[in-house]
């Protein structure tokens, strides 16, 4: 199947969790599919969070709702983060006591990146498949329409590193996955369970496991399921989803 990946990164990043208490506004782990159509949308200048007259809600997302991705983290542990405090007089905090809403925000205080895996699905559209090749030719030239970011238009991001691939289907059942995978679609051998933690450091192997979202429902609330990012040898359920490229397995969702 053909498609292309490239690299994406920043220095700082904010990938808010929407169901965290008010006091302090906590971040993902990882970048999630989410953020990347939002990323897409700018590489492309598409409009986001905005109602047009055939009802979406958002231009980007009515474009790349049907495209799947993979996600390979260039770094294999939770990266460092910090908590920041600053004060918001504007908007709705103009109700705060004294017009001013004190936040609390966990932000990611290293550099993170991963490559990015978008295939060329058999099922797209006509007009799918334009949007792909736009996309596709915006990122191989490096240029984008808007400017992207990382969570919030402080953490500005980048990308590089285009590559045109060709993925194969996947022919066995055991192997290590470079990607994020959903945990229902996998199996630790029973000898690595016993000592699986959330998070997992060791000299020999890393396991990170975290509730992500992956689309919207119908009130365009959060749909998530939790991924693992793991070197540990696995065994693969659902084999449609795991793709090989050169000496990579990934997960395409």
């Amino acid at each position: 199947m053909k498609a292309f990946s490239f690299e994406l990164k920043g220095d700082m990043g904010f990938f808010k969790k929407n169901d965290t208490n008010a006091t302090v506004y906590a971040t993902y782990n990882f970048i999630h599919k989410l953020n990347l159509f939002g990323i897409f949308g700018a590489i492309l200048g598409l409009e986001g969070y905005k109602r047009d007259k055939s009802g979406n809600f958002m231009e980007y997302y009515e474009k790349f709702k049907n495209f799947k991705v993979a996600i390979t983290p260039l770094y294999n542990k939770p990266p460092k983060k910090t908590l920041v405090i600053f004060n918001n007089s504007t908007g709705h905090a103009s109700r705060e006591a004294g017009g001013v809403l004190q936040i609390k925000e966990q932000v990611i205080v290293e550099s993170i990146g991963y490559r990015i895996f978008i295939p060329c699905l058999e099922t797209f559209t006509d007009e799918e498949k334009n949007v792909y090749e736009k996309l596709e030719k915006m990122v191989k030239k490096n240029y984008s329409e808007y400017p992207i970011y990382f969570g919030k238009n402080e953490f500005l991001a980048y990308f590089e590193n285009y590559c045109s691939i060709e993925l194969e289907r996947l022919e066995f059942e055991e192997s290590t996955v470079n990607s994020l995978v959903r945990l229902k679609d996998i199996e630790f051998f029973k000898e690595n369970l016993d000592d699986i933690e959330l998070f997992e450091e060791e000299t020999d192997y890393i396991s990170i496991l975290e509730e992500l979202p992956y689309d919207f429902n119908e009130n365009h609330l959060y749909l998530k399921d939790v991924f693992v990012f793991t070197n540990k040898k696995l065994r693969l359920k659902r084999k449609e989803n795991f793709w090989r490229t050169n000496n990579e397995v990934i997960y395409v969702f």
